[in-house]
């Protein structure tokens, strides 16, 4: 199906818009936070051969992921523009896919349209285009592997072939997304007018798959050492082992409210996310009515999939690992709004219902432009007024949550002064070891914070900032988004 020159335009302009916020996103340059400054400690202190082993701070990446970013760093510095670049690429090489692969599932323009917006605009797509981690990787590959299934070019079979080995090293999601193209695959080549030759190329695609597979699971996935902790971390990620309990009925309802609120964006104020869930129950219901199974399976899938496997504790179902199956959320409920459309229609005659398109698309511009750059933790800015103001005989204390962008600054020279830094610990439960570690301290102190978040570590920071003004005197202060640095002048600890 061909778009007429109108739409074309139209499409044209809104994927231009989106790429207009990813990149001004991008030039706006803002500050690691904690979890891009784990990842970018080590892109910048290893070498290629060092990726392949563990990462250092419990990190955990796809190892092509990790050296495409090693080659941005080596090649073009260590900076955040570096190592945001590559997720960058990866977002814009997604809104020309993601518009290809609408052509092949919506047959209505203006439905279309409606999917291309809300792909690009998506409050959480134009986010991690920035961010410096593998989920825009994710979605990269799902259009990617999903383009390529809803073709027919002459070289399909070993496109996918080669698509689903560079899935499984650059995507952790790859091996469900491939998991979902060979069922996908497997009901196609077994039609009853597909001829013979054609059921079979399907043979050495599976194999080259598993071979792909095996060689990731065994170097990269069987005894890591880091599963403990990473399944420890994303804890409440995994469902209740009780399928009919009360925990498990709450857990699906909060991952559900995830879906709409988190990964989609849709506003949890006064709960105007529950029509856009009625809106995706209708999309699923129109592709249920039309017979299109192959498509309904395609788009719910690997939702299900996802839910499965982390019921059995092998994948977390948590915000950013489930991030790469925004397009397919995005065009089930673009249908929907057709579905909807159609019927105010048909049943009020109302000539103006294409309108309602705009309602979705105006609530991500909104929210997009309310809170444009956005920004997390900044310390750079705070560091910027440590450089100003430190002598060469102060004492500086970095709060746990600042001790790695800390670090990744210092790598890059982004901080001036040679000073010696403590790096405060967590306290596991014990607050009083924030002053077991600034005890020592006497004189002038700066405190630096970052990742201050009002979950948990804004108590934490108020417990540090307590006990330093109990011994002392607040000399300068600079506070900013997610970030904050104090100076004191520190008597002794009379305890």
């Amino acid at each position: 199906m061909q778009p007429n020159a109108t739409h074309t335009f139209i499409s044209a302009g809104i994927a231009a818009l989106g790429c207009t916020f990813i990149l001004i996103q991008y030039g706006y340059n803002r500050s690691l936070w904690l979890d891009e400054s784990l990842l970018a400690v080590n892109l910048i202190q290893k070498d290629y051969r060092a990726l392949l082993l563990p990462l250092d701070h419990n990190q955990v990446a796809p190892i092509l992921f990790l050296w495409i970013e090693r080659f941005f760093v080596q090649f073009f510095g260590p900076g955040e523009m570096s190592l945001r670049a590559f997720p960058v690429l990866c977002a814009l090489l997604s809104i020309v896919l993601f518009w290809n692969v609408s052509r092949k599932i919506i047959p209505d323009d203006a439905t279309r349209l409606l999917a291309l917006a809300l792909f690009v605009l998506s409050p959480s797509f134009v986010y991690f285009a920035t961010e410096v981690k593998q989920y825009m990787a994710d979605v990269l590959v799902l259009l990617a592997v999903y383009h390529a299934l809803l073709s027919s070019f002459r070289y399909r079979m070993a496109v996918l072939s080669l698509l689903g080995v560079v899935s499984l090293f650059l995507s952790h999601a790859g091996v469900l997304i491939l998991f979902t193209a060979a069922i996908y695959l497997l009901c196609e080549s077994s039609g009853k007018h597909v001829p013979v030759r054609a059921r079979y190329a399907v043979i050495p695609v599976f194999a080259i798959w598993l071979a792909g597979f095996t060689v990731c699971y065994v170097l990269f996935i069987d005894g890591h050492p880091h599963r403990g902790e990473m399944m420890n971390y994303w804890q409440q990620a995994f469902p209740p082992g009780n399928l009919i309990s009360r925990d498990f009925v709450v857990w699906s309802l909060k991952k559900t409210i995830m879906l709409f609120t988190g990964i989609l964006a849709f506003p949890e104020e006064y709960r105007l996310f529950i029509p856009f869930i009625g809106v995706y129950v209708a999309g699923v219901a129109h592709l249920v009515r039309t017979k299109k199974y192959a498509l309904l399976f395609l788009l719910t899938f690997p939702v299900l999939l996802h839910a499965v496997i982390a019921y059995f504790r092998v994948y977390p179902f948590d915000h950013r690992l489930i991030l790469y199956q925004l397009p397919l959320f995005v065009l089930t409920i673009s249908i929907g709004f057709g579905t909807v459309k159609d019927a105010l229609v048909h049943v009020t005659g109302l000539s103006r219902a294409p309108l309602l398109f705009l309602l979705p698309a105006g609530i991500y511009l909104f929210q997009i432009l309310r809170d444009f750059p956005v920004e997390r933790e900044e310390i750079k800015r705070s560091i910027r007024f440590m450089n100003e103001s430190v002598a060469p005989v102060d004492a500086v204390y970095v709060y746990h949550g600042a001790a790695e962008a800390f670090r990744y600054y210092r790598e890059t020279g982004r901080v001036a002064f040679g000073n010696p830094a403590v790096f405060g610990r967590r306290h596991d439960g014990y607050p009083e070891v924030f002053a077991a570690d600034i005890a020592p301290f006497r004189g002038r102190t700066w405190v630096l914070f970052s990742h201050l978040n009002p979950f948990q570590t804004q108590a934490e920071a108020s417990f540090i900032l307590d006990y330093c003004s109990g011994r002392g005197v607040l000399l300068k202060s600079f506070e900013t988004t997610g970030s904050a640095v104090y100076l004191f002048d520190l008597q002794t600890d009379k305890r």
